[in-house]
């Protein structure tokens, strides 16, 4: 039952519904042609529904289902099947099935589909819904004013997500399970703090979670790409965001070192240090300078500040870099809203450092069940009697912080039951 929220559930009887659609088009169609306009339309159909879920759509499967609908339908299923009564001769001819399918997924490897996708900014459903009724009607035999009036139903693809007016930039603390990225954006401008987790060597979560969220946004490309570590927590998501964005810059700690990274080899880099500043529309950025010290501690420190509010990173520094940054910038640590050092974890987060920041709402970047207890429950609670809301990405999911014209504060949590806006004064 619980398929029936499953994309894959809508695509699979949308498509069966658009066939049954399209056969009647073709009617008229004889021979080869008829199959190729058919795998065309059903891909145009389709469009609208993967930009909606997907943020993008690809040109290659009517290339691939031209070979691949014939070959399952009259090889590898009509093999399976005489196998299957082969079986009841103890004759086991099961591995010419598995050579088919074999063929058929070499074929599918070679096709360039990295080159015949398409990136698409986020739509609404009513939009998808739209665009959908408007290629109905063109493909309906109708008078040529109603081809007008279907043009017009399929132009809303083309709106771009508009930004608030009264909004000056956009936080977002991605839900990353155990590891750290945080997108900053504004009108038109994409700054992100850590790529997220990876999961062996070939999978990272920012397949799941950076690549959608930025693509749904509309991003294209990426200002600034700030690294605060080598952990693999925190780098993970590198390469893929490399392989999906463009990059202007990244600014990294003194220990990330790029040449595993081919894709980097022509980005510039630069060291994150207390020299590393600049404002972009009046929202300032500014790094701290612990590049003295190594690993955790040596994590870049970013301050990203507008009209007297400000959000804290810190990557994962421990008490040893707090107890630095207390002696040589105490006076400029205070922020409005602090994504908590180390994910909350009890190596970090002293009482002094808590009280200079002194932030109205802390963020904890934590997952469930990752043999990690973060965020640490003592730390949690230093944190609310110094009077700040507390949100933990692995309760409430990614937290979004608004900064807005007028200099106030609004922090959403993408799960919260209520969706509650809190008010940071």
């Amino acid at each position: 039952p619980l398929s029936f929220f499953e994309v894959g559930f809508w695509l699979s009887f949308s498509a069966v519904l658009f066939l049954i659609f399209i056969a009647r088009v073709v009617a008229g169609i004889k021979g080869i042609r008829k199959y190729v306009y058919i795998q065309f339309l059903l891909m145009l159909m389709l469009i609208p529904l993967t930009v909606y879920w997907f943020q993008g759509f690809s040109l290659i499967g009517v290339i691939a289902n031209l070979l691949a609908i014939p070959w399952v339908s009259f090889i590898v299923v009509p093999s399976l099947f005489i196998n299957l009564l082969l079986e009841c001769f103890n004759i086991a001819l099961w591995q010419i099935s598995a050579k088919s399918i074999s063929i058929l997924i070499d074929w599918l490897s070679v096709l360039p589909y990295h080159d015949w996708y398409i990136q698409w900014h986020y739509i609404s459903l009513w939009v998808a819904l739209s665009v959908l009724f408007g290629i109905v009607m063109l493909l309906l035999p109708l008078r040529w004013p109603y081809k007008l009036l279907a043009i017009c139903f399929i132009i809303p693809i083309l709106q771009r997500p508009m930004w608030p007016e009264t909004l000056k930039a956009k936080i977002t603390v991605l839900d990353v399970g155990h590891g750290l990225s945080v997108v900053i954006e504004m009108k038109d401008y994409t700054v992100v703090y850590d790529t997220a987790a990876a999961k062996g060597n070939k999978f990272s979560i920012a397949y799941l979670s950076v690549i959608p969220y930025l693509k749904s946004q509309g991003v294209r490309y990426i200002n600034t790409l700030v690294i605060s570590h080598s952990d693999k927590d925190h780098t993970g998501g590198l390469e893929a965001l490399l392989q999906h964005f463009r990059v202007d810059e990244i600014i990294a700690s003194d220990e990330v070192d790029l040449k595993a990274y081919p894709l980097a080899k022509d980005i510039p880099l630069i060291r994150c240090n207390s020299t590393q500043s600049w404002q972009y529309h009046n929202v300032h950025f500014d790094f701290f300078d612990n590049s003295h010290f190594a690993g955790n501690n040596g994590s870049c420190v970013l301050k990203v500040s507008f009209e007297g509010q400000s959000v804290l990173f810190t990557g994962d520094i421990e008490k040893k870099a707090e107890r630095f940054l207390l002696k040589t910038a105490k006076n400029q640590l205070k922020s409005t809203v602090l994504i908590a050092p180390h994910h909350g974890s009890k190596s970090s987060s002293s009482q002094a450092f808590i009280n200079a920041v002194n932030a109205s709402s802390v963020i904890f970047s934590a997952g469930d069940h990752q043999g990690f207890q973060v965020p640490n429950k003592e730390v949690q609670l230093l944190y609310q009697q110094s009077g700040a809301q507390v949100y933990s990405t692995n309760g409430v999911g990614a937290v979004i912080i608004y900064i807005n014209k007028d200099g106030k504060i609004q922090l959403k949590s993408y799960q919260d039951v209520a969706e509650t806006l809190y008010i940071v004064q």
